[in-house]
């Protein structure tokens, strides 16, 4: 629950702050931090543990929560006026509603095959290079780091854009399209040529969720409706990394040539660009 209300309440907070036309950069801003704090975790985690033991992490990732969110509660506030405040102050309109507003749920499959592809390259790509090109599992962790690297700095310079284009849908839709070949080389071509498909897709890749994330509390005709319609995107964000290793894993079992898992990725984002493109977005 915990990572669900620390997506969805921030992106609540962005809509109501500010207009459509200027959604891009702030929420590129928040989008990109999300990596940034895994990346710190990850670098300070092996140092914590050496000083101090396992728990010690928990206790220190429990503290900063703490503390952020304390400075959350004591800084961030709706703006006055806000359609936002008259739902936390009257309550939400009924769930079901949501339900009938096809957007959102089109935007959670479009991301459900997002994170379909991002951790299908992930889980195997590593797997790959030690198991067919004879790589050491350091150097195969480090070329699909490079996706997750890429996408912090990218994510800035992809909000600049999309408040300049004003078409959410047009962005996400360049991004996947640029990014399908590349999935579907990625076990065709030298694994050397891997990293590249790393840094190619890691660029863009920082395209879709910040263009989703802008595109979503305009999926919906009612502004009550923004917070269910943000949870129900971040169900198929989740519903995707579940899916990813149900999909792709028989192939790698059954023994079936390595392209069929690219070839995969790339079937499953272009039918989730599709449900993308047909979300009404106001």
């Amino acid at each position: 629950m915990a990572p669900l209300l620390a997506r969805c309440h921030p992106l609540v907070t962005i809509a109501a702050w500010f207009p459509p036309e200027r959604r891009g950069l702030p929420i590129a801003i928040f989008t990109t931090w999300i990596p940034v704090g895994q990346l710190l975790a990850f670098l300070t985690a092996p140092w914590v543990y050496a000083i101090a033991g396992w728990r010690t992490m928990w206790w220190l990732g429990a503290g900063v929560a703490l503390v952020c969110a304390l400075l959350y509660a004591l800084t961030v506030r709706l703006p006055p006026g806000s359609e936002m405040v008259g739902v936390a102050l009257h309550g939400s309109p009924v769930l079901s509603r949501v339900l009938r507003e096809p957007g959102p749920w089109l935007l959670a499959a479009f991301m459900g095959s997002f994170h379909v592809a991002r951790n299908g390259f992930a889980t195997w790509t590593p797997l790959y290079l030690v198991s067919t090109a004879g790589w050491s599992l350091g150097d195969a962790a480090w070329v699909v780091s490079l996706c997750y690297v890429v996408s912090i700095p990218a994510a800035l310079p992809a909000g600049w854009l999309l408040d300049r284009v004003r078409s959410a849908r047009t962005a996400y839709t360049w991004a996947v399209l640029l990014a399908v070949p590349a999935l579907v080389l990625t076990y065709m071509v030298d694994p050397a040529f891997i990293v590249l498909v790393a840094v190619w897709t890691g660029a863009l890749s920082a395209v879709v969720p910040t263009a989703v994330n802008t595109a979503t509390p305009r999926s919906v005709g009612d502004q009550g409706l923004v917070g269910p319609a943000v949870g129900v995107v971040a169900l198929g964000r989740n519903g995707g990394q579940l899916l990813a290793p149900l999909l792709l894993a028989p192939i790698v079992q059954a023994g079936l040539p390595w392209g069929w898992v690219g070839v995969t990725m790339a079937v499953v984002s272009v039918l989730g660009l599709a449900a993308g493109r047909r979300a009404r977005i106001n």
